[in-house]
């Protein structure tokens, strides 16, 4: 895993080395091991290497036999040893054992063809000597991030976004746009950053730059959702298996320690199980609480105990406020998913022992384990049937009669809950209620009536975006919602702070569930194969319950995720308050400081989406302050 970076400068002027020397310091944590850069023409190429893969002899900037092409590439082509038994069978000839060496022979014969045959994760940019063209790609399910500004005065692409603001002239100015997705979703929503004219790379896509411009940006990939596959549940399952050891087995390719982390819920435990059956003794790391309903380690170790794994588990208190700076830093904006903390310091224990770990990201949204996928379609059908007012005149009557007999639901503001949110609030699409953290109503009353924020109120862009993003009505209305946050929360929330996290402690991060053959073959399956009635992840439960009873699954899940409320209404209230209310001037450009006061005043009894608009506003206002942004 490692850092990129790069330059094309448009009117074919040196490159400008001590900015690309920064911007690579600045991604040392992706690649503590080995620094080089490439310099060729208008083109400078710039790369940090953390070593996995042919440590000897698989340095980078890499250039092919005749010296026509020359790759940065971050990531791993999990298949390019048997990607390089074909190429060698063409006549190709190889002097390292890297994947990175199979990527640029691919690419010299197949250009962008080459990505079809991929099967990892990956962001990359070969430069073509010959036809004076850079190439770049991002892999299909946007593991790995890439960013990108362009001018009249070139192109400009790296890893991270601190890392771009040191190479390219560009000021770290504010996007509102993206400001006012960011307060809804808790993540910047691509192909945006945070900060203007600064892009993310989509994933799925490839780009061709000539002479410091672009003048090619395409998809080549995207979920084949055009018909389901029509095979009986039992044989459904036998594949899956297959795939899913197969996914395993390719992505513990390492020459370095590796391990898992191991939540205790269904797909951490499958991969670890999966693991266990193709080495000799699994080293597994897992995350808890003192607080008991947040806390999944009693779970997790009944999985390391069972498969006899080398197992190290953290128990972790709210004293972050020295670990949000550098987390912040990490992102290069704001990110309001707070499970990130999680990441951070498990990846920071993980990376003592090993290099590598497996994870069980995108087994929810492949297998339709989100709990807002059942309630959506609950909601469609309610209104297909006509019963949808009839239900929510008696979900309203339940509310009062809860805020009458609970006190301490009486100073929680109602509703409280997502589901009933998507139930009752008709301006409002139902998936968009389970991930609007600041509706429509609180952007009125937070923003600065005369802010650059509070004009987009109007334009309504979560739903916008949403409406965007959506797929057509023709696909099973499960799909459609899956293939949504497959396009959009996966990428932009759940992968961006997975890899931001674990390589801000130079440790690689690879899931098996992200595996495209996996992706591709669950969302063709029939509905009913992943979802049935309220229970999802149908298909994961039963495939294996030979390796793990399917009881050990039966219990609620918990998530992984932090007790939120609880910290943010006790030992971080103090910090998090002076943090907000003693913001900047750019910060209060955006807010109502009387509003934001209310909310912060109240914050001593809070219900989680309360929480999640103050942890937002926190994390927004160490960003501004971090990046000295502006508007």
């Amino acid at each position: 895993m490692c850092g990129i970076a790069g330059i094309f400068k448009a009117d074919h002027s040196q490159p400008d080395l001590d900015k690309l020397a920064a911007a690579c310091k600045m991604l040392e944590h992706r690649g503590p091991d080995e620094e080089g850069f490439f310099v060729k023409n208008a083109v400078a190429l710039g790369h940090r290497r953390l070593s996995i893969i042919d440590i000897l002899t698989g340095h980078q900037p890499m250039s092919c036999a005749d010296g026509r092409y020359h790759v940065v590439y971050n990531g791993e082509i999990y298949n390019f040893k048997s990607l390089r038994s074909g190429l060698e069978k063409e006549g190709a000839k190889f002097k390292t054992e890297s994947d990175t060496e199979v990527l640029l022979e691919a690419y010299a014969r197949y250009g962008s063809k080459c990505l079809e045959l991929f099967t990892g994760m990956f962001s990359f940019a070969i430069y073509d000597n010959r036809e004076q063209t850079l190439f770049l790609a991002r892999d299909r399910l946007g593991v790995k991030p890439l960013f990108y500004y362009h001018d009249s005065s070139g192109f400009y692409f790296a890893s991270e976004i601190p890392a771009l603001l040191e190479l390219a002239p560009v000021s770290p100015l504010l996007n509102p746009e993206a400001i006012d997705l960011y307060l809804s979703f808790r993540y910047v929503n691509a192909p945006m950053s945070a900060i203007k004219d600064i892009r993310r790379f989509l994933p799925g896509h490839f780009m061709e730059v000539k002479n410091g411009r672009i003048v090619r940006y395409e998809k080549y990939w995207d979920i084949p959702v055009d018909g389901t596959l029509d095979i009986p549940y039992d044989e459904a399952l036998e594949s899956f298996r297959g795939l899913f050891d197969e996914a395993v087995k390719l992505r513990m390719i390492a020459d370095v320690p590796l391990g898992a982390f191991l939540s205790g819920g269904v797909d951490s435990s499958l991969v670890v199980a999966s693991m266990a059956r193709m080495t000799k003794r699994v080293k597994t790391f897992s995350i808890g609480f003192k607080d008991q309903r947040f806390n999944e380690l009693p779970f997790a170790r009944k999985i390391a105990e069972r498969f006899d794994t080398d197992h190290v588990e953290v128990v972790i208190e709210p004293d972050i406020v020295e670990a949000v700076p550098k987390i912040v830093r990490s992102f290069g904006e704001p990110f309001g998913n707070e499970t990130s903390i999680l990441l951070y310091y498990m990846s920071q224990v993980a990376a003592a022992d090993v290099k590598v770990v497996l994870s069980g990201d995108g087994g929810d949204e492949a297998f339709a384990g989100y709990k807002r996928y059942a309630q959506c379609l609950q909601i469609e059908r309610l209104n297909s049937l006509g019963l949808k007012g009839c239900y929510k005149a008696l979900r309203k009557l339940g509310l009062k009669l809860e805020s009458v007999l609970n006190p301490g639901r009486r100073h929680v503001k109602f509703p409280a809950r997502s589901s009933d949110v998507a139930l009752l609030d008709d301006s409002c699409p139902p998936y968009l209620a389970f991930l609007n953290v600041f509706d429509r109503e609180d952007r009125k009353l937070y923003y600065n009536k005369t802010g650059p924020l509070f004009s987009l109120i109007d334009k309504n862009l979560p739903r916008e975006f949403f409406s965007k993003w959506l797929p057509a009505d023709k696909i099973p209305p499960l799909t459609r919602l899956q293939c949504l946050d497959i396009k959009t929360y996966l990428p932009g929330d759940i992968l961006f702070y997975v890899d931001a996290m674990s390589m801000a402690n130079s440790l690689e991060t690879r899931s098996p569930f992200l595996d495209h053959n996996i992706v591709e073959y669950a969302l063709r399956l029939p509905p009913s194969y992943r979802l049935k009635g309220q229970n999802g992840k149908r298909l994961l439960k039963d495939a294996f319950t030979d390796r793990i009873p399917k009881s050990f699954f039966e219990r609620r899940k918990k998530g992984f995720s932090i007790p939120l409320a609880k910290w943010v209404a006790g030992p971080l209230n103090g910090h998090i308050t002076e943090v907000i209310m003693g913001a900047g001037q750019v910060f209060y450009s955006l807010f109502d400081r009387k509003s934001i006061e209310g909310l912060i005043s109240r914050s001593r009894v809070v219900d989680s989406r309360q929480a999640k608009k103050i942890w937002n506003l926190y994390m927004l206002a160490n960003w501004l302050s971090i990046f000295n942004v502006d508007v």
